[in-house]
């Protein structure tokens, strides 16, 4: 696994018309969460931040709010359920065969509560993004980053081991689930290889749509409550070859890029969208920033930097 996108640009990414992970990075409009009236503000933002281990929560303005949440080192995912339990999954990559992952769950106050799940490594396939669907069900991603395939794992909402567990493409690096069931992956074949996005059936049967156009080096992906389907990338590039970022989207069919979203300074950290706004995350050396845009990609107010230390995960509920 390359240690520096790990650390510092590695996202999870999740939608609101519910809530979710991201990814995580969690992630449809009930992924993780209770759908919302479109007009209504009614939400919290939760931020996954692994430089200092820690989850931030921000009101639909930009002001920091509670909870703050302390949680294992290398924090890289966050998922939120549609009872509000919030999810945080760790992992330590430099672990090798000693990586095995863990799911920690904390009550929407901050609170630790059950289940705490062990997801284990399976031979250098180290947990890198965690999802929750409408009925409360855990994703764990597994990937090796090596070339190889990765590895969806899924979990009761009280920690026991379930159906589906499937292989997904190579190098896998985060996931997203719809309200329908549908599961969205990302994969990163890495320079001069064929960056994707695929997707699979609740029951884990690769389906349509399959993204291949303008997608390179995704972290995160997100599902809209219409569909669209949202895709950060970063590029080889940007400050101090740290890796710019931009956002693609595409219609529910694989239509796109319908929307192309660029940051010549920041590798995007995460992404979601409530109320017509996308939400973006993003890392660069000098700072920790999160940005709003419209669906239409113009910016607009709040912009957040207090509280984000390299930000891994963003979930809305």
């Amino acid at each position: 696994m390359d240690i520096r996108r790990a650390s510092s640009i590695f996202v999870a990414l999740t939608v609101l018309g519910a809530c979710s992970p991201i990814t995580g990075r969690v992630v449809p409009p009930s992924t993780a969460g209770v759908a919302r009236s479109p007009g209504k503000a009614s939400y919290k933002i939760y931020v996954a931040n692994i430089g200092n281990s820690t989850i931030t929560t921000y009101e639909p303005d930009g002001t920091q709010t509670t909870p703050t949440i302390s949680t294992g080192t290398y924090l890289f995912g966050i998922a939120v359920a549609p009872n509000g339990k919030i999810y945080a999954l760790t992992c330590d990559p430099l672990g090798g065969r000693n990586s095995d992952g863990t799911v920690a769950s904390y009550t929407p106050d901050g609170t630790p509560t059950s289940p705490t799940i062990t997801v284990q490594e399976r031979g250098y396939h180290t947990p890198v993004g965690i999802a929750v669907d409408s009925s409360g069900k855990i994703y764990v991603l597994s990937s090796a980053h090596n070339g190889s395939r990765g590895t969806v794992t899924t979990y009761t909402p009280d920690g026991r081991k379930t159906t589906p567990t499937f292989r997904t493409g190579s190098d896998s690096s985060s996931i997203a689930i719809d309200s329908n069931g549908k599961i969205y992956i990302t994969n990163d074949t890495g320079p001069g290889g064929k960056s994707t996005v695929t997707t699979y059936l609740p029951d884990g049967t690769p389906t349509s749509p399959t993204l291949r156009r303008r997608i390179h080096v995704p972290d995160a992906i997100a599902v809209g409550s219409d569909g669209t389907i949202y895709v950060a990338n970063t590029t080889n590039g940007g400050p101090d070859g740290t890796g710019a970022g931009y956002v693609t989207s595409y219609s529910s069919g694989g239509d796109g890029p319908i929307q192309h979203i660029k940051d010549p300074r920041e590798a995007p950290g995460a992404l979601a969208t409530a109320n017509e706004k996308i939400y973006v995350a993003g890392s660069s050396p000098y700072k920790d920033t999160l940005k709003t845009y419209t669906v239409a990609g113009r910016r607009v107010a709040p912009t957040i930097t207090v509280g984000l230390d390299e930000p891994s995960g963003l979930a809305i509920h």
